[in-house]
């Protein structure tokens, strides 16, 4: 079993080696919080790291959240973004989002959102959360999951 590392700068500090491996002219930001690491990679262009439909920034994510639970078990979480990619796709699944809702409204029945990845399907599940005339679901397996929106 791995000992946990008593810094988590050192696995920082190996993620940071990674993406230098990357883009070597790339700007990292690394903020320790007490349960979650932000990675924040600022390069131009950023198409490297982020891959089509962001598959790129997904499969780093996977591989340095295994780094860091490998070096430090569950005590921290791994938030990695480039170019601010994820604040934009997270505005844009909640204008999708808005406008599924108001077509349910509209025809009082439910609408299936086109395939989303668990993290962004997560994402909406949480944006519409607090709605109480409509209700949420993901339904379906592996790459035929959707998350379909009803009315309550």
């Amino acid at each position: 079993m791995p000992k946990n590392d008593p810094e988590p700068q050192n696995t920082t500090h190996l993620l940071e080696k990674i993406v230098r491996l990357i883009d070597e002219n790339a700007q990292i930001e690394t903020i320790i919080e007490t349960d979650q690491i932000n990675l924040q990679i600022d390069t131009q262009p950023s198409g490297a790291f982020i891959g089509y439909h962001g598959e790129s920034l997904q499969a780093l994510q996977s591989i340095f959240s295994l780094i860091l639970y490998k070096k430090n078990q569950d005590q921290f979480r791994l938030n990695l973004n480039v170019a601010d990619y994820q604040q934009q796709r997270q505005n844009q699944l909640e204008v999708l989002a808005d406008k599924a809702v108001n077509t349910v409204r509209r025809s009082q029945s439910s609408f299936t959102l086109p395939y989303l990845s668990s993290q962004d399907r997560r994402h909406v599940h949480l944006y519409l959360s607090n709605l109480t005339d409509i209700k949420t679901e993901s339904v379906g397996e592996g790459d035929a999951r959707r998350l379909v929106i009803f009315p309550s």
